[in-house]
């Protein structure tokens, strides 16, 4: 065998004699990788407060996006550069399991942001950590600002003897492009369903609930 290389017993042996390396650390060390982690994550919770475009917010992932990267950073200060660690580490997350199902892809990337972060500022790379908080963050308000497609949704219109002509000159004018579903009535009631791109929801909304007649009228998802 090559004098040169070493055994994988020998490699333990090594990383037990470097076990208390990480407390070469100054508290000025550990306290400025922790400091700029809670800094940038703060940022970067603040961007998915401001950017975000999801149905249903949560303040909780918040702290989780801000807790994430200061407990990243704890992490790699006390696995950095010893083996046994990080093995034991990994064996420790292993039995971690996440029940809550992520409904937005977006979530899953700004906690890896988040958590990239904390490993930057964990192995003392703190100016990438800054830079790449900065530029990601920009990227995300621009992306923001490019308008997107408005989304079809279902207009449904139950009413009592209101004029039909009426609910129609309405939608016209308060959608980018309809089309007529379902028309049901009798003698006392009816219903309209249209399939629409609305401008403006509540605007729609208003003005088909002004109608005379109208008993309810809804918006939802197609």
């Amino acid at each position: 065998m090559d004098e040169n290389k070493l055994s994988f017993t020998e490699i333990l042996q090594a990383n037990s004699i470097n076990l208390a390396s990480t407390s070469n650390l100054s508290v000025i060390e550990i306290s400025s990788a922790l400091l700029f982690s809670l800094v940038c994550s703060l940022i970067i919770a603040w961007t998915y407060k401001s950017t975000f475009q999801g149905v249903l917010y949560q303040h909780s992932y918040v702290v989780s996006l801000i807790l994430a990267s200061v407990i990243t950073s704890s992490v790699i200060m006390v696995i950095s550069g010893n083996l046994i660690l990080s093995l034991g580490m990994v064996g420790a997350l292993s039995i971690v399991r996440f029940r809550s199902a992520i409904k937005d892809p977006l979530d899953i990337i700004f906690m890896f942001w988040a958590i990239t972060v904390g490993i930057a500022n964990g192995i003392g790379m703190i100016k990438v950590s800054i830079i790449c908080t900065l530029l990601i963050s920009l990227v995300c308000f621009i992306l923001y600002k490019i308008p997107k497609a408005v989304e079809p949704q279902v207009l449904v219109v139950k009413f009592n003897k209101a004029n039909i002509d009426n609910i129609m000159k309405v939608v016209k004018n308060n959608s980018l492009n309809n089309k007529l579903i379902s028309h049901t009535s009798t003698l006392d009631a009816g219903e309209v369903v249209y399939k629409l791109r609305p401008k403006n929801n509540d605007t729609l909304l208003k003005e088909i609930k002004s109608i005379e007649g109208i008993n309810e009228a809804s918006l939802l998802m197609y």
